[in-house]
């Protein structure tokens, strides 16, 4: 008897598993023997589940090795074409074809949920063409009326579809969704100074960031960047751009602090997105923020944790940590052996498009300008010694070449923590770090502000 139940035990769960890991599948027409990805959302990223090649009919049944978790899915197919699918208690089936964007489902899940983008995409639309109307036209024109009642009612009528998908959808992670898309009501007599305020202080109204099971779909980075825009001005310098920025932070603080995992995953992209456009003082903010505020996650504090050492490590101010690398003769090089009080350092690679953008900039500015205070050193993310050697050769640059020709897993790379290419530091007396320059422009107005160039 025991062991009848036993295998009863062990087939429902085999049962369960297969029927959890064929959970999606459809046809895509005109996708006869094509390569399809299956790849899964953990906010703005993608991470591939499964790889399979449609039959001669464009059918495709995905059946990875790991189970497919309700979540927000991309199929990927030629040339980077795909759509969307929600892993949301249902089997997910569809038909599609490579030359339409529409997608047919069979299920309600995933048919409501394309019907929401779509309704939401619209939306938006509607409400910033409105917006920019009734901004720029006269009060007292009865258009202006019109206008004002028409933008009263998108926004009425958007929240009584959200309201509808949330109870069609009750305890599902579209409902979630759907609360999520929830937007405060604007009157339409406010002055965009005062309608930003209202996005300040109500953007969070419909709830926190406190459900984990978002954080394998994008909503929370799309929310987070749209909140974090309210505090954005094309007209802000930089630096006055990072300290409004700072403000945002500040402001989203209270909705996404009270779960641990949530707290971590948006701590990270925060992190990961300013870090790609330079803003060191929101960066150490950053860093100053997650440890005042703790991390009790252990996967997520691990792993933001040697994120936030490098932000501190790298912070301009400190000396900077140890480059080994080798010269195209093979002679070793250290920064002992740069010679100059200021340095350029680059981080680069052969392969690099951006690179090949800046570094001749750079290179025309070091024939022109370099004198006996300045210098450049580029480390290159090469492994390929010959394409390391051609690069240099075609492009004939003067300055220290040096490379570990390990890629990514270099250990200065590593200590220096850095994540792209081209990555541009500024060394000063004593090796310490100056600046981090994001761009071309940065780095000659860090030069020039050094007295290191003329223009």
């Amino acid at each position: 008897m025991k062991n009848t139940l036993f295998q009863c035990a062990v087939m429902l769960f085999l049962m369960i598993n297969l029927s959890l890991s064929a959970q999606i599948s459809g046809t895509i027409n005109g996708l006869a023997g094509e390569k399809v990805i299956l790849a899964s959302y953990r906010g703005d990223q993608l991470r591939i589940v499964d790889t399979i090649v449609a039959d001669n009919n464009g059918n495709i049944d995905f059946k990875p090795k790991k189970q497919i978790h309700n979540g927000l899915y991309r199929i990927i197919y030629k040339q980077g074409n795909g759509f969307d699918v929600l892993a949301d208690q249902e089997p997910v089936k569809f038909t599609a074809d490579t030359g339409n964007t529409t997608v047919r489902y069979t299920d309600t899940i995933n048919s409501d949920y394309q019907r929401l983008m779509k309704t939401e995409a619209l939306y938006q639309r509607k409400v910033d063409l409105l917006t920019q109307l009734i901004d720029g036209y006269p009060s007292g024109e009865p258009f202006y009326k019109k206008a004002t009642a028409q933008y009263v009612k998108e926004q009425i009528d958007y929240s009584a579809f959200l309201n509808g998908m949330i109870r069609r959808h009750h305890g599902t992670l579209l409902s979630l969704i759907a609360m999520n898309l929830k937007r405060p009501f604007l009157a339409p007599e406010l002055n965009p100074d005062d309608r930003k305020k209202a996005l300040r202080e109500n953007f969070w109204q419909a709830g926190d960031a406190t459900d984990t099971s978002l954080i394998l779909t994008n909503v929370y980075t799309r929310k987070t960047i749209e909140f974090l825009t309210f505090y954005s001005n094309p007209e802000f310098t930089k630096e006055e751009l990072q300290a409004s920025f700072i403000t945002g932070i500040n402001a989203l603080l209270p909705h996404i602090n009270q779960q641990p995992k949530v707290f971590a995953f948006i701590m990270e992209y925060l992190i990961n997105g300013f870090e790609q456009f330079g803003f060191e003082e929101v960066l150490r903010y950053l860093a100053t923020m997650y440890e005042s505020e703790g991390c009790t996650d252990e996967a997520s504090r691990t792993r933001l944790a040697g994120k936030v050492e490098i932000i501190r490590r790298m912070a301009p101010g400190n000396v900077a940590p140890p480059l080994m690398a080798n010269r195209p003769d093979g002679s070793a090089f250290t920064l002992n052996d740069l010679r100059k009080p200021y340095n350029i350092i680059i981080f680069w690679a052969s392969w690099c498009p951006h690179c090949n953008e800046i570094l001749p900039q750079i290179d025309q500015l070091y024939r022109e300008q370099a004198g006996e205070k300045w210098d450049v050193l580029a480390y290159s993310l090469d492994t390929n010694k010959s394409e390391w050697e051609k690069a240099i050769q075609k492009s004939k640059y003067l300055w220290t070449n040096v490379s570990e020709l390990k890629g990514w897993n270099s250990p200065s790379s590593e200590e220096w923590g850095i994540f792209a290419t081209p990555t541009l530091f500024i060394l000063g007396p004593g090796l310490k770090i100056i600046a981090k320059p994001y761009n071309f422009t940065e780095l000659t107005d860090s030069l020039r502000e050094l007295g290191l160039i003329s223009r």
